[in-house]
């Protein structure tokens, strides 16, 4: 299982981080944030109480944030419903190798770039429905142990990218973001206005990460960074300085695609998580193991 250092001791990289959020999605100073133990003050407790959590008992902990400590131009973007913020948002984590504790000096940074937060229904709407609010997570609640042992296959393939790393003898930093930065329950963010939005914050987190592999997690991803929708699965490619590995999505919804793809690499029967594993980290090896 991933390290009880979820997020690395490394405050300079979490201070960027939050500067990047700060700058592209939030207000400086967050207001009435309520955290589901702790009352919370700005994004470093979130991060801190996050850290706190990470390997307690198996709890699902979630916080709530005020919506008017969204910028104004996230507001606007088909966010409001009469006049209130019901969203979701998903904080980036990092997860390092033992061996690393400031992420730029690791051998590896590998960037997986999901679509969006998943939000039910209830986590919107019926944990505080009077209120302009939004919910605050962590992508595949990685920031969870429940989430952690429950959702299988991100949590699987962090640790076999650290163990691929690992046994290459390279330290690896792999950082976990989202592409659409909220979700509204039952509506779509993926229009061009907010394209544009979270395109200069997903930028922004390359330019503080400098990845050296970005892992696209399904179709709609590697849509919305511009790579062609023909480009094989599980091929390197590079635009520009920057080099893509497209993966199909790791979801059962989208067991079907899986199942081609496992076929045309001749392994129809192998359990899914350990195919994405081994095909990722064969690709991975020129980019980590390679002086």
């Amino acid at each position: 299982m991933i390290a009880p250092n979820l997020f690395c001791p490394d405050p300079k990289f979490e201070s960027q981080i939050v500067g990047v959020l700060t700058t592209h999605l939030f207000k400086n100073i967050l207001s009435s944030l309520q955290g589901t133990a702790t009352s919370i003050s700005c994004l470093y407790d979130i991060y801190e109480d996050m850290r706190l959590y990470c390997d307690c008992p198996d709890i699902d902990k979630k916080y709530m944030l005020d919506g008017q400590s969204v910028l104004p131009s996230i507001q606007k973007q088909r966010l409001m419903n009469n006049g209130y913020l019901y969203a979701g948002h998903d904080l980036p984590v990092w997860i390092n190798s033992q061996e690393t504790n400031d992420v730029l000096k690791a051998d590896c940074r590998i960037m997986i770039l999901g679509r969006d937060p998943r939000r039910k229904p209830y986590e919107m709407y019926e944990m505080n429905p009077t209120q302009d609010q939004t919910t605050v997570s962590s992508p595949f609640g990685m920031h969870c142990r429940l989430h952690r042992r429950k959702t299988q296959e991100i949590p699987y393939l962090t640790n076999e990218i650290i163990r691929c790393a690992t046994n290459c003898n390279k330290t690896v930093s792999v950082y976990i973001t989202d592409f659409y930065k909220f979700k509204r329950t039952n509506d779509s963010v993926m229009d061009i206005l907010n394209k544009r939005l979270y395109d200069a914050a997903y930028q922004n987190e390359i330019a503080t990460f400098m990845p050296h592999v970005i892992i696209l997690l399904g179709i709609d991803v590697m849509k919305a960074v511009g790579l062609p929708l023909s480009t094989p699965y599980f091929t390197i490619q590079k635009i520009g300085n920057q080099f893509y590995l497209p993966i199909p999505h790791p979801s059962g919804l989208n067991n079907r695609t899986i199942q081609k793809v496992k076929a045309h690499f001749g392994k129809p029967n192998q359990e899914t998580k350990q195919f994405f594993a081994e095909m990722i980290c064969k690709q991975l090896k020129d980019f980590c193991c390679n002086d």
